[in-house]
């Protein structure tokens, strides 16, 4: 398919005047600009939260107690206990599935998900009472 265009001349030439933030606040409605800075910051969060060196850091951060601790085997215990709750194992593992459900997951690069899964395995696998708390 080919497609053709007609060249047009926009209805108005373009503003050479650069306007303030006041005065686009004040040409623009309200809650439209309020709008368009809301969504603005939600992606500049986004592009952040989801960058692939922010994963890598969380991952490492995560993934160091794995190698740390792959030879011994936490006992289940009752978690009600109070010293359970504040392992140190625990938190980090509690860190990591948190960031794996509400950013990884929604992430549109989902190459990661598989390395991350894995260190979540096997930190798992090495802290008993870790699966206790997610069940």
């Amino acid at each position: 398919y080919l497609l053709f265009y007609e060249r047009c001349q926009p209805e108005q030439q373009p503003v050479d005047t650069i306007i303030s933030r006041q005065q686009q606040s004040l040409v623009v409605p309200k809650d439209l600009y309020l709008q368009v800075c809301e969504k603005n910051m939600k992606f500049l969060m986004d592009k952040h939260v989801f960058d692939k060196d922010y994963l890598s850091f969380v991952q490492n951060l995560v993934g160091i107690h794995r190698s740390k601790n792959m030879t011994q085997i936490a006992p289940v215990d009752d978690l009600t206990k109070i010293e359970q709750l504040s392992d140190p194992l625990l938190k980090v593992i509690q860190l990591g599935i948190l960031f794996f459900v509400k950013t990884l997951a929604h992430s549109s690069d989902k190459k990661g998900i598989a390395d991350f899964a894995v260190v979540l395995r096997d930190l798992f696998f090495i802290h008993l009472p870790s699966c206790q708390w997610f069940i």
